[in-house]
């Protein structure tokens, strides 16, 4: 008798917890972090181990939707809402490829004439050492090998069709994607 008192007492005592912890999680307001999103968003940067993966990944999932100003969307905020602009799709793209080792960053650009303003590439190698650069062009996104940051300059001004007057450097992740002076 004493010893099936202890038991049902052990078991509300973990049902009275286990009602404390979902009241504490339901009742979170919305500037906290929501844990299903963030292990959603977890998940899929860890599935994304290859660029060619992450680049199938933001073809397929995310659209063209642009924003003033050089503050990109975080990686995780543009993974939740699917739409952005070539900052936001540089700051995802270089934070996924960070996260699986590869020496990667963001390239900004300055255009003038036809298409006057700015453009933000993700730049990387890896185990390989070759340079890359994905084009972060919602209409024709893709990932070109080039030999240097010259050739990268040469490849988007044929392919944007505009001279580039300026460009630099920020770390892969930013969200101010520009470079002061520009």
């Amino acid at each position: 008798m004493c010893g099936d008192l202890i038991i049902m007492k052990n078991k509300l005592i973990i049902l009275l917890s286990f009602l404390v912890i979902v009241a504490i999680l339901t009742s979170c307001n919305e500037n906290q972090l929501d844990v299903e999103y963030s292990l959603t968003f977890s998940e899929v940067v860890n599935q994304l181990d290859t660029p060619e993966k992450l680049l199938e990944y933001m073809k397929d999932n995310f659209t063209e939707a642009w924003h003033e100003g050089h503050i990109s969307y975080s990686p995780e905020v543009f993974f939740n809402i699917k739409e952005g602009d070539c900052k936001d799709l540089a700051t995802f793209g270089s934070y996924v490829l960070d996260q699986h080792g590869y020496e990667v960053k963001i390239m900004c650009v300055k255009l003038s004439g036809e298409l006057i303003g700015q453009h933000s590439l993700t730049i990387f190698r890896y185990k390989d050492d070759k340079l890359k650069y994905i084009t972060n062009n919602m209409c024709n996104i893709e990932i070109i090998e080039v030999e240097s940051v010259e050739e990268i300059l040469v490849c988007e001004t044929e392919r944007l069709g505009c001279e580039i007057t300026k460009y630099g450097f920020v770390p892969a992740g930013s969200t101010y994607v520009w470079v002061d002076g520009l």
